[in-house]
């Protein structure tokens, strides 16, 4: 990787990411897709129905979660909020969640922006609209793009792709231990 200029996230952006009170998804279809794996995740790992949002504009609700049309008009503000959107849309979402207010963190699953050939400029749009998002709001935070997602046994959170029945799930333990495992493969971190 080339050295990049890079601005470390605050402590209020990580705890955003790991331990979120509200989230939201972007990218949920009524049809089986990776968004709607991922809400089911966080459904099964537990995570506050009442705090838990769709971004969509159609339909009402989804697996009994409610939808909202953009990310102004989530009732509470978001601590985190997966986005499985195609890339050529996930800028955009970037720049648009911050401007919200609402929205403090991202985990960006969306793939393709930057980590192959052709795919520099969609990855320059999203550094310069993290940049903007920075400035709106210092504690902003963002994981991905590209990402596996991120599981949290004290959130109850599951925000991997991956379906349930493809994985151990550590927040099903009695008791969760004290660990934290961090990988820049998804592919690794499945098969641990």
């Amino acid at each position: 990787a080339k050295p990049r200029k890079r601005v470390p996230p605050t402590k209020k952006a990580v705890w955003s990411l790991l331990k979120p009170t509200s989230l939201a998804i972007a990218g949920v279809s009524e049809k089986m897709n990776m968004g709607r794996v991922i809400l089911r995740n966080v459904l099964s790992a537990g995570f506050d129905r009442s705090r838990l949002f769709i971004l969509k504009d159609q339909p009402a609700e989804i697996d009994g979660v409610r939808c909202f049309p953009d990310c102004s008009s989530f009732p509470i503000p978001v601590d985190l909020l997966v986005v499985a959107v195609p890339s050529k849309d996930a800028p955009k979402l970037i720049r648009e969640s911050a401007a919200s207010g609402k929205v403090n963190s991202l985990c960006l699953i969306s793939a393709g922006i930057g980590e192959k050939a052709g795919t520099e400029s969609l990855e320059a749009e999203a550094h310069a609209a993290l940049a903007e998002a920075k400035k709106l709001n210092p504690d902003f935070g963002m994981n991905g793009g590209n990402s596996l997602g991120i599981i949290s046994a004290p959130a109850k959170i599951d925000t991997f792709f991956i379906p349930t029945y493809k994985q151990s799930l550590p927040y099903k333990a009695k008791h969760p231990g004290p660990v934290a495992f961090i990988s820049q493969s998804g592919a690794f971190a499945i098969s641990v």
